[in-house]
């Protein structure tokens, strides 16, 4: 069998194509009876572009751009022409035309787009807006104006026939809004006069400077975040540079793996490699990210004859194989696995098992939800394995059959485990269509709505982490208008455990989601990944305020402590704390909160007024609740450190956080800021060589492959890390130890003792 260059319905579906020796058609058309058509010289992929679909993405905004362009050009001349004959009579100069052009309702209408209206080519084309404009001014006026449609359509340059007619806002600002208040029937009623959503949106127009409640600022500052120099970014930074310029790319030759190293136990007996496998999940892992509903799944688990070919199991034999592991006394069944690097093999033969048969089964429409199942469980090992463009494309696969299956489970009838009638817990919203009278919901249980709930949560919150690493960055506004998530509500049999981070997460979910946190995220990420970005600085008090109030109404069992902000409060209460769920909690909030205040130091104003020194004050503040925040996080892991289920999932990321934080202030300008910096960094160094999870992948100073040259270069990078068990943690302590200010300092010891439990 040889696999050559996919054809064209290959390449719709996202299939293998394969082909035998001589044959002019694939498999999979000859079998489904299609044409196998071979693309052109001019739709064959570039090498140097990513292979996740998003150069197709950035033709198809483009696209939407221009037709959103060209609908704010339509939806201006229809408003002309829907004036008085008498208003028309009065008109200056200017055409409609031209009126469409320089009165664009966003920013990004420009007079070209304005103008390709009229040329051929465009998208719709002139014939199209002739006859859509005609039909259009049937329906809202009685007398027509032939010559005055065609001229509007045929004609981009201004005509001495027309007159511009007064702008709504001039005219609101001239004469105001009279409205009359009248009491009727017990009950007051006012007429405004408002016919039309255009004079509806003219309310919006601000009258008024509003007043700013700082002493001697008159309005809000507009601060700007400078780009960062190349050579002083930090982790975040350096990591999106990596997936950029190598992990997003096609391999120059695909990853290898040395079959003969799988040990021959898990060849002779599967079934008993296959349970052990399961029982290491439901055991340290199932009650803090529970992808499966255990009871359903043991149940279907005893009925498989072969497990090897269901690829929900092969999917968590390889999640399970891929961590690390602490004092695990010998497995029977399992030789071999308190070694790393065979369990690092193992994890790839079942990642190929998954595969094989995942492949097979994205077509199936009846298997959507096992497919995104299968895709989320496997995302742990395409990470730690660096095969981040695999991840994108599978990760793009998922969350659009989660938004696709989202109003079925959202609006469906849910019956009980014994096929009874349960209560929604979604009830459908009021802008949700209502549905037809004849056509009844589909009938789901609960055990299938609350897992396709848990998915599709992690689904697109892992659709937003992956694009960081794009180069234009995430649409987070895009995300939250589209975000409908379903409430992640616990199942019968589920331990309480489970049930406390399933509260927790959706708590956590409701303040990620928040306008005022989400609105300063898009612009802090935007900043982390390089740009230049600005914003005023009400939208930094807005994101304080809203994070403080969300604390304050957790509930007492997920609380940490009443004042987040306090140190030495926080710091004996994570000396004191016994309960995970709140150590873990406050790690998702510290890192939130973080994010945005490890970039504000670096602000300048923007504004024409006398600064007071409000930005000074607020940037200061950041500089001191981030070291901190630094030092908690050093000290919530080495607590977390001794559980092994969730302090893979928490604590080998937020530990990279602590050092991207300390690293970042370590090159700042202020000596004090710096020695503070280096002494809390150098600790951090000294609770990261200690975490577990970095034994075996403390990568060889010698060996090291960054450069910033290479880093730059379209070089493949990742059979360097390959070698090691864990790929990502390779690369994290690599990329730490290359961005570190240290250079030989040498902190004191008392703090480091102090630090360090």
């Amino acid at each position: 069998m040889l696999k050559s260059i996919s054809c064209t319905e290959c390449r719709k579906q996202h299939r293998k194509c394969v082909r035998t020796n001589q044959s002019v058609e694939c498999v999979r058309c000859f079998r489904m009876h299609l044409d196998c058509v071979m693309p052109s010289a001019d739709h064959l992929q570039d090498q140097d572009e990513t292979v996740d679909g998003s150069k197709q993405l950035r033709q198809m905004k483009a696209s939407v751009a221009v037709l959103q362009s060209t609908i704010q050009q339509l939806e201006l001349q229809m408003h002309q022409l829907q004036q008085p004959p008498d208003r028309l009579d009065d008109m200056d100069t200017a055409s409609i035309g031209s009126q469409a052009t320089t009165a664009s309702l966003t920013p990004s209408s420009s007079t070209s787009s304005a103008t390709s209206l009229t040329q051929p080519g465009h998208p719709l084309e002139l014939f199209t807006l002739q006859q859509y404009l005609q039909d259009m001014y049937t329906h809202v006026s009685a007398e027509p104006h032939p010559p005055l449609l065609m001229q509007v359509v045929t004609s981009s340059s201004p005509s001495p026939l027309l007159h511009h007619p007064p702008r709504p806002d001039d005219l609101l600002l001239e004469k105001g809004k009279e409205w009359k208040v009248t009491f009727v029937d017990g009950r007051w009623q006012i007429d405004t006069g408002i016919k039309s959503m255009a004079e509806l949106l003219q309310l919006q127009t601000k009258l008024y400077r509003q007043l700013s409640p700082f002493q001697g600022v008159s309005r809000f500052l507009e601060i700007e975040l400078s780009q960062v120099d190349r050579h002083r970014q930090s982790v975040f930074q350096m990591s999106a540079r990596v997936a950029r310029n190598h992990l997003l790319l096609p391999p120059s030759t695909p990853v290898a793996w040395d079959r003969s190293r799988v040990p021959t136990m898990a060849f002779h007996i599967p079934n008993r490699v296959v349970n052990s496998l399961i029982k290491l999940h439901f055991q340290f892992f199932h009650d803090y990210l529970p992808f499966v509903y255990k009871d359903a799944y043991l149940a279907h688990l005893r009925q498989l004859k072969d497990p090897m070919q269901c690829p929900l199991t092969t999917a968590l034999c390889s999640y399970v194989c891929c961590g690390y592991y602490k004092d695990i006394p010998p497995i029977k069944d399992l030789p071999w696995f308190n070694n790393s690097q065979d369990r690092r093999t193992v994890a790839e033969y079942f990642y190929e098992r998954c595969r094989a048969v995942l492949d097979d089964i994205y077509d199936d429409p009846n298997r959507r939800l096992e497919t995104v199942m299968c895709i989320n469980i496997l995302k742990r090992f395409l990470m730690n394995t660096l095969r981040v463009s695999e991840m994108r494309k599978l990760d793009t696969i998922a969350y659009l059959i989660c938004m696709d299956l989202k109003n079925h489970y959202k609006h469906a009838q849910l019956v009980d485990l014994e096929g009874q009638p349960f209560p929604s817990p979604t009830p459908a919203s009021p802008g949700s269509p209502p549905s037809s009278p004849s056509a009844s919901p589909p009938t789901v249980s609960i055990a299938e709505h609350a897992v396709f709930a848990r998915h599709y949560a992690f689904s697109a919150w892992a659709h937003v982490c992956l694009d960081f690493f794009t180069p234009d960055g995430p649409d987070l506004e895009g995300y939250h208008k589209s975000w409908d998530l379903i409430p992640l509500l616990p199942l019968p049999g589920e331990s309480n455990t489970l049930r406390q981070y399933l509260e927790m997460q959706s708590h956590y979910f409701a303040l990620v989601l928040a306008p005022a946190v989400y609105n300063l995220f898009e612009h802090i990420q935007t900043a982390l990944l390089g740009y230049r970005v600005a914003f005023d600085l009400e939208i930094f008090l807005r994101f304080q305020s809203c994070t403080r109030e969300w604390w304050q109404r957790l509930p007492p069992e997920f609380r940490l402590c009443d004042d987040p902000d306090d140190p030495d409060t926080i710091r004996q209460a994570i000396r004191d704390c016994e309960d995970d769920v709140k150590l873990v909690l406050y790690v998702f909030y510290l890192d939130l909160v973080t994010s945005c205040y490890v970039c504000l130091p670096r602000a300048k104003s923007m504004s024409a007024d006398n600064d007071p020194g409000l930005l000074q004050q607020i940037q200061s503040m950041c500089v001191n609740a981030s070291l901190e925040a630094a030092e908690m996080l050093m000290l919530i892991m080495a607590r977390l450190d001794a559980n092994i289920s969730y302090s893979q999932f928490v604590g080998d990321v937020f530990l990279f956080v602590a050092v991207d934080i300390l690293a970042h202030h370590a090159q700042s300008d202020d000596p004090d800021l710096v020695r503070k910096a280096k002494d809390k960094l150098a600790a951090c160094f000294q609770v990261l060589e200690n975490a577990d999870f970095m034994e075996g992948h403390r990568v060889d100073l010698a060996a090291s492959p960054l450069t910033h040259s290479l880093l730059d270069s379209n070089a493949a990078m990742f059979h360097l890390y390959n070698q090691y068990p864990q790929p990502r943690y390779a690369l994290l302590y690599d990329l730490c130890r290359f961005l570190s200010p240290l250079n030989g300092y040498m902190p004191r010891t008392q703090r480091l003792e102090t630090m360090c439990p």
